[in-house]
């Protein structure tokens, strides 16, 4: 039973030492953007880029550890592609 309450914790640890480091990430390198924030920016859910990611489509992303990362440009990028100009 130790074991799994170990296991449990060192988990746990494992979860916060890859959240402060993807925070430590986005201060460190401004034009990127984190999963939920792009989620929030072009108005899909966190499992719409969970299955582009898994389908390797519509947007490039960078992985580092556990955590994904996407540049603030490709964003812009993917929103702008479909614009129409009315003149």
């Amino acid at each position: 039973m130790e074991d799994s309450k170990d296991g449990a914790e060192n988990e746990e640890i494992n979860a916060v030492k890859s959240l402060e480091e993807a925070e430590e990430m986005l201060q460190e390198y401004p034009n990127l953007m984190g999963t939920k924030d792009v989620s929030e920016a072009i108005n899909i859910s966190v499992n719409t880029l969970f299955n582009w990611r898994r389908e390797k489509k519509n947007l490039n992303y960078i992985r580092r550890g556990g955590n994904i990362y996407y540049m603030k440009k490709t964003i812009v990028r993917f929103l702008t592609e479909g614009t129409v100009i009315c003149t």
